[in-house]
Protein backbone atom coordinates (compact mmCIF):
# COMPACT_ATOMS: atom_id res chain seq x y z
CA UNK A 1 0.00 0.00 0.00
CA UNK A 2 1.14 3.59 -0.52
CA UNK A 3 1.04 4.46 2.96
CA UNK A 4 3.03 1.55 4.33
CA UNK A 5 5.50 2.71 1.33
CA UNK A 6 5.66 7.01 2.17
CA UNK A 7 5.56 5.46 5.83
CA UNK A 8 8.92 3.82 5.33
CA UNK A 9 10.83 6.42 2.83
CA UNK A 10 9.85 9.08 5.44
CA UNK A 11 9.86 7.51 9.02
CA UNK A 12 6.70 9.55 9.75
CA UNK A 13 2.83 7.55 9.99
CA UNK A 14 1.63 10.76 10.45
CA UNK A 15 3.53 12.55 7.37
CA UNK A 16 2.97 9.29 5.49
CA UNK A 17 -1.19 9.64 6.29
CA UNK A 18 -1.45 13.19 5.20
CA UNK A 19 0.96 12.46 1.64
CA UNK A 20 -1.20 9.10 1.05
CA UNK A 21 -4.72 10.76 1.60
CA UNK A 22 -3.88 13.60 -0.60
CA UNK A 23 -3.09 11.55 -3.10
CA UNK A 24 -6.25 10.06 -2.87
CA UNK A 25 -8.16 12.99 -2.61
CA UNK A 26 -6.71 14.08 -5.77
CA UNK A 27 -6.59 10.84 -7.80
CA UNK A 28 -10.13 10.52 -7.19
CA UNK A 29 -10.88 14.41 -9.14
CA UNK A 30 -10.97 13.16 -12.49
CA UNK A 31 -13.24 10.78 -12.35
CA UNK A 32 -15.85 13.33 -10.37
CA UNK A 33 -14.83 15.88 -13.26
CA UNK A 34 -16.07 12.96 -15.73
CA UNK A 35 -18.98 11.75 -13.79
CA UNK A 36 -20.62 15.88 -13.91
CA UNK A 37 -18.45 17.25 -17.16
CA UNK A 38 -21.87 18.78 -18.64
CA UNK A 39 -22.17 21.56 -15.79
CA UNK A 40 -20.25 24.44 -16.54
CA UNK A 41 -20.29 24.98 -12.92
CA UNK A 42 -18.77 22.07 -11.68
CA UNK A 43 -14.96 22.53 -12.33
CA UNK A 44 -15.04 24.46 -9.17
CA UNK A 45 -16.51 22.28 -6.51
CA UNK A 46 -14.22 19.46 -8.27
CA UNK A 47 -10.79 21.81 -7.99
CA UNK A 48 -11.57 22.71 -4.13
CA UNK A 49 -13.86 20.96 -2.21
CA UNK A 50 -13.83 17.64 -3.56
CA UNK A 51 -10.32 17.23 -3.38
CA UNK A 52 -10.55 18.50 0.84
CA UNK A 53 -13.22 15.95 0.76
CA UNK A 54 -11.79 13.12 -0.61
CA UNK A 55 -8.42 13.68 1.69
CA UNK A 56 -10.53 13.70 4.85
CA UNK A 57 -11.92 10.29 3.47
CA UNK A 58 -8.57 9.39 2.59
CA UNK A 59 -7.21 9.72 6.16
CA UNK A 60 -10.33 8.07 7.35
CA UNK A 61 -9.49 5.29 5.30
CA UNK A 62 -5.22 5.46 6.02
CA UNK A 63 -6.00 5.62 9.74
CA UNK A 64 -8.37 2.44 9.62
CA UNK A 65 -5.42 0.63 7.71
CA UNK A 66 -2.74 1.74 10.08
CA UNK A 67 -5.33 0.41 12.72
CA UNK A 68 -6.31 -2.92 11.50
CA UNK A 69 -3.61 -3.55 9.32
CA UNK A 70 -6.16 -5.54 6.80
CA UNK A 71 -6.87 -4.07 3.13
CA UNK A 72 -10.32 -5.91 3.63
CA UNK A 73 -11.31 -3.96 6.30
CA UNK A 74 -10.20 -0.76 4.34
CA UNK A 75 -11.72 -2.34 1.20
CA UNK A 76 -15.41 -2.85 2.48
CA UNK A 77 -15.04 0.45 4.80
CA UNK A 78 -14.25 2.18 1.23
CA UNK A 79 -17.23 -0.28 -1.01
CA UNK A 80 -20.11 1.52 1.95
CA UNK A 81 -18.84 4.94 0.95
CA UNK A 82 -19.41 3.97 -2.30
CA UNK A 83 -22.89 2.23 -2.10
CA UNK A 84 -24.57 4.78 0.83
CA UNK A 85 -25.48 7.27 -1.91
CA UNK A 86 -27.13 4.49 -4.17
CA UNK A 87 -28.89 2.84 -1.26
CA UNK A 88 -30.08 6.16 0.15
CA UNK A 89 -31.31 7.16 -3.36
CA UNK A 90 -33.28 4.05 -3.40
CA UNK A 91 -34.76 4.05 -0.10
CA UNK A 92 -36.03 7.71 -1.85
CA UNK A 93 -37.46 5.97 -4.56
CA UNK A 94 -39.00 3.24 -3.16
CA UNK A 95 -40.36 4.55 0.22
Amino acid sequence: MLLSYFAAVLKSPVAALVLSSAVFGFMHVPGDVMRDWSNPHAWYVHATVSPLVKTAIGAFFGALWMRTRSLFVVGAAHSLFNVAPVLARFSEVWN
